[in-house]
Protein backbone atom coordinates (compact mmCIF):
# COMPACT_ATOMS: atom_id res chain seq x y z
CA UNK A 1 0.00 0.00 0.00
CA UNK A 2 1.33 3.19 -0.61
CA UNK A 3 1.28 6.68 0.69
CA UNK A 4 -1.78 8.13 -1.70
CA UNK A 5 -3.78 4.82 -0.70
CA UNK A 6 -3.04 5.15 3.08
CA UNK A 7 -3.85 9.10 2.92
CA UNK A 8 -7.44 8.08 0.99
CA UNK A 9 -8.23 5.72 3.43
CA UNK A 10 -7.30 7.91 6.19
CA UNK A 11 -9.35 11.01 4.68
CA UNK A 12 -12.89 8.53 3.91
CA UNK A 13 -12.84 7.59 7.66
CA UNK A 14 -12.89 11.25 9.05
CA UNK A 15 -15.73 12.39 6.39
CA UNK A 16 -18.06 9.04 7.54
CA UNK A 17 -17.23 9.76 11.41
CA UNK A 18 -14.75 6.80 12.11
CA UNK A 19 -10.85 6.88 12.10
CA UNK A 20 -8.85 4.58 9.81
CA UNK A 21 -5.25 3.51 10.84
CA UNK A 22 -2.34 4.94 9.35
CA UNK A 23 1.26 2.99 8.34
CA UNK A 24 2.75 4.63 11.10
CA UNK A 25 0.37 3.33 13.77
CA UNK A 26 1.01 0.10 15.19
CA UNK A 27 -2.51 -1.65 13.23
CA UNK A 28 -0.82 -5.08 12.24
CA UNK A 29 -4.31 -6.90 11.53
CA UNK A 30 -3.50 -7.01 7.92
CA UNK A 31 0.42 -8.15 8.55
CA UNK A 32 -0.63 -10.86 10.93
CA UNK A 33 -3.29 -12.19 8.93
CA UNK A 34 -1.15 -12.38 5.53
CA UNK A 35 1.74 -14.21 7.40
CA UNK A 36 -0.10 -16.65 7.88
CA UNK A 37 -2.56 -16.87 4.89
CA UNK A 38 -0.19 -15.04 2.29
CA UNK A 39 -0.92 -12.13 -0.16
CA UNK A 40 -4.32 -13.86 -1.51
CA UNK A 41 -5.94 -13.39 2.08
CA UNK A 42 -8.77 -11.08 0.92
CA UNK A 43 -9.07 -12.21 -2.87
CA UNK A 44 -12.06 -13.22 -4.19
CA UNK A 45 -12.25 -16.88 -5.05
CA UNK A 46 -10.40 -18.04 -2.38
CA UNK A 47 -10.76 -21.46 -2.83
CA UNK A 48 -8.61 -21.15 -6.27
CA UNK A 49 -5.65 -19.13 -4.22
CA UNK A 50 -4.62 -22.09 -2.83
CA UNK A 51 -4.36 -25.47 -3.24
CA UNK A 52 -5.99 -27.03 -0.22
CA UNK A 53 -9.08 -25.34 0.08
CA UNK A 54 -12.80 -26.59 0.32
CA UNK A 55 -15.53 -24.54 -1.88
CA UNK A 56 -19.04 -25.32 -0.18
CA UNK A 57 -22.25 -25.75 -2.08
CA UNK A 58 -24.62 -23.46 -0.03
CA UNK A 59 -28.35 -22.85 -2.18
CA UNK A 60 -29.13 -24.83 -5.35
CA UNK A 61 -32.94 -23.83 -7.08
CA UNK A 62 -36.29 -22.54 -5.61
CA UNK A 63 -37.61 -18.90 -4.55
CA UNK A 64 -35.28 -16.78 -3.16
CA UNK A 65 -36.68 -17.36 0.84
CA UNK A 66 -35.74 -20.78 0.19
CA UNK A 67 -32.25 -20.38 -1.29
CA UNK A 68 -31.48 -18.01 1.40
CA UNK A 69 -32.69 -20.12 4.46
CA UNK A 70 -31.08 -23.52 3.11
CA UNK A 71 -27.95 -21.59 2.28
CA UNK A 72 -28.04 -20.08 6.07
CA UNK A 73 -28.29 -23.36 7.66
CA UNK A 74 -25.88 -25.13 6.10
CA UNK A 75 -22.88 -22.35 6.04
CA UNK A 76 -24.20 -21.75 10.01
CA UNK A 77 -23.85 -25.20 10.44
CA UNK A 78 -20.17 -24.91 9.23
CA UNK A 79 -19.45 -22.28 10.42
CA UNK A 80 -19.85 -23.03 14.37
CA UNK A 81 -17.63 -25.96 13.77
CA UNK A 82 -15.13 -23.72 11.74
CA UNK A 83 -15.03 -21.30 14.48
CA UNK A 84 -14.97 -21.26 18.15
CA UNK A 85 -17.07 -19.76 20.69
CA UNK A 86 -14.14 -18.17 22.91
CA UNK A 87 -12.03 -16.77 19.68
CA UNK A 88 -11.51 -13.23 18.11
CA UNK A 89 -12.42 -12.96 14.97
CA UNK A 90 -11.78 -10.42 12.39
CA UNK A 91 -14.10 -9.23 9.42
CA UNK A 92 -12.52 -7.96 6.18
CA UNK A 93 -14.91 -6.41 3.98
CA UNK A 94 -14.42 -4.75 0.72
CA UNK A 95 -16.50 -2.91 -1.65
CA UNK A 96 -15.68 -0.92 -5.01
CA UNK A 97 -16.47 2.49 -5.48
CA UNK A 98 -14.73 5.64 -5.93
CA UNK A 99 -11.95 6.89 -4.40
CA UNK A 100 -14.19 8.69 -1.60
CA UNK A 101 -16.46 6.62 0.86
CA UNK A 102 -19.01 9.67 0.40
CA UNK A 103 -19.89 8.44 -2.99
CA UNK A 104 -20.49 4.57 -1.74
CA UNK A 105 -23.06 5.86 1.66
CA UNK A 106 -25.55 3.48 0.72
CA UNK A 107 -22.84 0.54 0.89
CA UNK A 108 -22.35 2.13 4.64
CA UNK A 109 -25.98 2.73 5.24
CA UNK A 110 -26.92 -1.55 4.44
CA UNK A 111 -24.33 -2.61 6.44
CA UNK A 112 -25.46 -0.98 9.26
CA UNK A 113 -28.64 -2.17 8.91
CA UNK A 114 -27.51 -5.69 9.26
CA UNK A 115 -26.39 -4.26 13.18
CA UNK A 116 -22.58 -3.94 11.97
CA UNK A 117 -20.87 -1.02 13.36
CA UNK A 118 -17.27 0.22 11.77
CA UNK A 119 -14.98 0.42 15.08
CA UNK A 120 -13.00 3.08 15.45
CA UNK A 121 -10.12 0.84 15.82
CA UNK A 122 -9.78 -0.88 12.04
CA UNK A 123 -7.36 -1.21 9.45
CA UNK A 124 -8.04 0.12 6.16
CA UNK A 125 -6.36 0.78 2.32
CA UNK A 126 -7.53 0.25 -1.46
CA UNK A 127 -6.53 -1.09 -4.46
CA UNK A 128 -6.86 0.62 -7.77
CA UNK A 129 -8.82 -1.15 -10.35
CA UNK A 130 -7.22 -2.63 -13.08
CA UNK A 131 -9.90 -1.86 -15.81
CA UNK A 132 -11.24 1.24 -14.65
CA UNK A 133 -9.10 3.95 -13.01
CA UNK A 134 -12.17 5.87 -11.58
CA UNK A 135 -13.08 2.73 -9.44
CA UNK A 136 -11.38 1.69 -6.56
CA UNK A 137 -11.99 -1.74 -4.36
CA UNK A 138 -12.00 -0.50 -0.76
CA UNK A 139 -11.22 -2.54 2.24
CA UNK A 140 -11.86 -2.69 6.17
CA UNK A 141 -10.43 -4.68 8.72
CA UNK A 142 -11.22 -4.96 12.67
CA UNK A 143 -11.88 -7.40 14.94
CA UNK A 144 -15.59 -8.62 15.82
CA UNK A 145 -16.94 -10.80 18.63
CA UNK A 146 -17.63 -14.27 17.71
CA UNK A 147 -21.27 -13.56 18.34
CA UNK A 148 -21.48 -11.29 15.56
CA UNK A 149 -20.33 -13.27 13.01
CA UNK A 150 -24.18 -14.17 12.15
CA UNK A 151 -24.87 -10.89 11.20
CA UNK A 152 -21.90 -10.73 8.33
CA UNK A 153 -22.97 -14.20 7.37
CA UNK A 154 -26.76 -12.71 6.88
CA UNK A 155 -25.18 -9.94 5.30
CA UNK A 156 -23.18 -11.83 2.74
CA UNK A 157 -25.86 -14.50 2.33
CA UNK A 158 -28.66 -12.15 1.26
CA UNK A 159 -26.88 -9.36 -0.73
CA UNK A 160 -27.90 -11.14 -4.40
CA UNK A 161 -31.33 -12.53 -3.36
CA UNK A 162 -32.92 -9.30 -2.97
CA UNK A 163 -33.57 -9.85 1.07
CA UNK A 164 -32.88 -7.22 3.54
CA UNK A 165 -30.40 -6.02 5.25
CA UNK A 166 -27.86 -6.99 3.03
CA UNK A 167 -24.17 -6.37 2.92
CA UNK A 168 -22.93 -5.01 -0.78
CA UNK A 169 -19.11 -6.19 -1.06
CA UNK A 170 -17.39 -9.00 -0.08
CA UNK A 171 -16.67 -10.56 3.65
CA UNK A 172 -13.85 -12.89 4.94
CA UNK A 173 -14.21 -13.91 8.44
CA UNK A 174 -10.39 -14.77 9.95
CA UNK A 175 -9.92 -16.57 12.68
CA UNK A 176 -6.14 -16.04 13.45
CA UNK A 177 -5.85 -18.02 16.33
CA UNK A 178 -7.00 -20.89 14.75
CA UNK A 179 -5.48 -20.19 11.40
CA UNK A 180 -8.79 -20.33 8.96
CA UNK A 181 -10.97 -18.02 6.82
CA UNK A 182 -14.00 -18.36 5.36
CA UNK A 183 -15.49 -16.63 3.04
CA UNK A 184 -19.15 -16.65 2.02
CA UNK A 185 -18.92 -15.50 -1.24
CA UNK A 186 -22.73 -14.93 -2.01
CA UNK A 187 -25.93 -17.81 -1.26
CA UNK A 188 -24.42 -19.98 -3.92
CA UNK A 189 -21.00 -21.03 -1.64
CA UNK A 190 -18.36 -20.65 0.88
CA UNK A 191 -15.03 -20.92 0.62
CA UNK A 192 -12.59 -21.96 3.43
CA UNK A 193 -9.13 -22.67 4.18
CA UNK A 194 -6.26 -23.55 6.64
CA UNK A 195 -2.70 -24.06 6.15
CA UNK A 196 -3.60 -26.65 9.07
CA UNK A 197 -4.00 -30.07 6.90
CA UNK A 198 -5.46 -31.84 9.41
CA UNK A 199 -8.38 -29.16 10.35
CA UNK A 200 -8.99 -28.97 6.72
CA UNK A 201 -9.28 -32.51 6.33
CA UNK A 202 -11.52 -33.17 9.11
CA UNK A 203 -13.77 -30.58 7.49
CA UNK A 204 -14.01 -32.32 3.95
CA UNK A 205 -14.80 -35.77 5.67
CA UNK A 206 -17.75 -33.82 7.88
CA UNK A 207 -18.84 -31.98 5.45
CA UNK A 208 -18.34 -34.00 2.35
CA UNK A 209 -21.91 -34.30 1.11
CA UNK A 210 -21.92 -29.85 1.40
CA UNK A 211 -18.96 -29.52 -1.43
CA UNK A 212 -19.76 -27.93 -4.87
CA UNK A 213 -20.06 -31.10 -7.20
CA UNK A 214 -18.30 -28.79 -10.10
CA UNK A 215 -14.75 -28.57 -7.88
CA UNK A 216 -15.30 -32.07 -6.12
CA UNK A 217 -12.96 -33.68 -8.08
CA UNK A 218 -9.86 -31.21 -7.32
CA UNK A 219 -10.81 -31.03 -3.55
CA UNK A 220 -10.82 -35.44 -3.53
CA UNK A 221 -7.32 -34.99 -5.63
CA UNK A 222 -6.31 -32.90 -2.34
CA UNK A 223 -7.75 -34.74 0.87
CA UNK A 224 -8.86 -38.32 -1.13
CA UNK A 225 -12.32 -39.43 -1.82
CA UNK A 226 -14.30 -40.47 1.01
Amino acid sequence: MNKRTTEMASENGSELGFSTASLKSNMDYRKNIESVFGRHAFDHALFYQYEKALRFELSVSGSAIEMFTTAWGKAETILSEVFSKDSDLYACWSFYGASRYLSSLSVFREITECGIKIPKLNESWCEADEDDSNSFRHFLLFKISSSTAKNWLWGALAQDLGIRPRIVGKVHLVDLENKIIAHPYDDRGMDIYSPDSGLMQNLFDQFNSYLLDYDRDVMESAFGAL
